[in-house]
This record gives C-alpha cells, structure tokens and sequence, in this order.
C-alpha cells in the first residue's frame, strides 16, 4: 500500500482524531520539502503552511464531524501559487463518530488554468478581447433579474463604412480598426458599464445601475460618436469612420426579455442608419422592439 501511495502524483494520509499525521506518502517531500517519517505523529499545524492550514480548516472540521469534504484552495508550493483540491474522508470505527479522517489531494492548477482559458475564450471575442454577444446576453439577464438597480441603458453601436475600410486597406487593417474602435468606446464608459463586440462591425453597451435621465444618457453615446469620428492613424494609412446609435432607456421596455431589449436597440439603431447615421436615436415607447433588420 506504501508502494503505490509513494508512486502516485498526489497527497495521501490520514490523520488521526487528535490531528496527528498517522500515516503521509512522499509527496509531501515533493511538494512541501517535509520526509514521511518525520510528519509522522505529528500535529497538522506543525506540519502545514499557516495560510493553507487556516484555509482547509473548514473542511477538517466537517470531517472530523463525520461528513466527506472536497475542496479546492490556494497553496504556496515552492514558491510557487497552486490550486490545490483535496478530499476528505472520516474515518469511522463500528459506527461510531470519526476517528480521524483520510485526505487526498491533487494539484489541479493547469486544468483550472485550463477552464479558465477556455471559459475566456467562449466568453470572449478573440480580436479585440472585449465579452462577445452571448457574455453580454448573459449579464444583461442578470441585471435585468436585479431590477431597478440592474440595467440603465442599452447601446447598440454600428460602424459606418467599415467596409470600404477592408476594402481599401485589407482586413488586417481592419482588425486594428475594430481593435482601436473596443478602445475608445470602452474610454466613454464608466467602469461598471460593460462594452461587447457584438459581431463584425457592431458593438454593444450596457450601462449598469440605476437608471440615469436622458441628458446623461446621451451625453456618454454623443462622447461616444465624437471619439469614434476621429481619424485613425496606422502608419502611412489614415481611417475615417462614423458610428451609428441605438439606444434603449431601460424604463421604456422594462418587462422584455434580453434578447428583445438588445432587438430593440438594434432597431433604434437602423433607424439612425435610415436617417443619414453618423446619429443617435433613442428607442421611443411607440416603437417596436423587433421587425427591423438590424
């Protein structure tokens, strides 16, 4: 049993009802710079780092009170931060309270590194890093089921002539410009507020929190289409463009769903399109939500 402990890639002991280590494998050599045989019938606290010990704490306890645990918590090992995920196991003799408890635990730092890239990269546009349409979707549920504090306005950004931008230049060039474009609108907004790139050339704005009257409202969209009309410089290559704005005041279609809320802004945003863009239009409650291209 102590051979294929020692051979495997993570923590095995068990420690006894009073906390003394009874039996540790040599991981903890490996990962603590501890040897087996000295841990042995020693007091966990003696043997652990304070902080990693404070940390697991909880779960000893609940152990110890006979209930299996798993966790997962931050751990220095050689100098180095880990995530660390342990089980625990009481042990019970003839059915009485726990005598002790067995632990195994893994270092799980790359895969939780792992999922957390790939939780990024599914939530996020590649090109310019910004939340993309479904993590905008996602939040904006969210605000909207913390009612009146949640949304307080919804953008709908849409580039005017971003086409001949590729087509002149290429679409690398055109990747910096909708690199450069996430940078400015994101300037305009205030640091709760979130910015997504919706698709293409379109981006999207939730202005979070309590709802704020109309003069700020578009106050942010106008600083918004005044920095986007900007030149953009890229060497030898100068880009102009103007945007196009739909906005949404929450309070004039608070009972919709997310989805029709961002249709409704889009739609705004068409109408500014039709109207000679380089605008801002605000949705107005006689408008309807959907049946606009977008």
């Amino acid at each position: 049993m102590r051979a294929i402990a020692d051979n495997l890639p993570v923590l095995v002991a068990y420690v006894d009802g009073e906390r003394r280590y009874r039996f540790a494998n040599s991981t903890y050599r490996e990962w603590f710079g501890l040897d087996p045989d000295e841990i042995v019938g020693r007091l966990t606290h003696e043997v652990l780092d304070a902080g990693y010990f404070a940390a697991i704490e909880p779960y000893v306890q609940r152990a110890l009170n006979g209930e299996r645990v798993e966790y997962e918590v931050g751990a220095t090992l050689n100098g180095s931060q880990r995530v660390l995920r342990g089980v625990l196991v009481p042990r019970r003799v003839h059915d009485q309270s726990a005598d002790g408890y067995y632990l195994l635990v893994q270092d799980v730092t790359e895969r939780r590194a792992l999922l957390d890239r790939l939780r990024h990269q599914a939530f996020h546009d590649a090109l310019t890093g910004l939340p993309n349409r479904r993590s905008f979707l996602e939040r904006l549920d969210e605000a909207c089921a913390a009612g009146g504090d949640g949304v307080a306005a919804i953008m709908f950004i849409d580039l005017d002539g971003f086409k001949a931008v590729n087509d002149k230049y290429g679409h690398q060039c055109g990747d910096k410009v909708l690199v450069e474009v996430a940078r400015r609108i994101s300037r305009c907004v205030r640091g709760e507020d979130l910015v997504a790139r919706h698709a293409g050339d379109e981006f999207t704005v939730l202005l979070t929190g309590p709802a704020i009257d109309r003069a700020a409202l578009e106050k942010i969209a106008r600083a918004i289409l005044l920095t986007l009309s900007q030149p953009m410089t890229f060497g030898a290559k100068i880009v102009q463009l103007s945007a196009s704005i739909g906005m949404l005041p929450r309070d004039q279609a608070a009972s919709l769903s997310s989805e029709a809320l961002l249709r409704a802004a889009d739609a705004a945003m068409y109408r500014a399109k039709v109207a000679g863009k380089a605008r801002i239009v605000v949705h107005e409650p006689h408008d309807s939500p959907a049946g606009m291209p977008g």
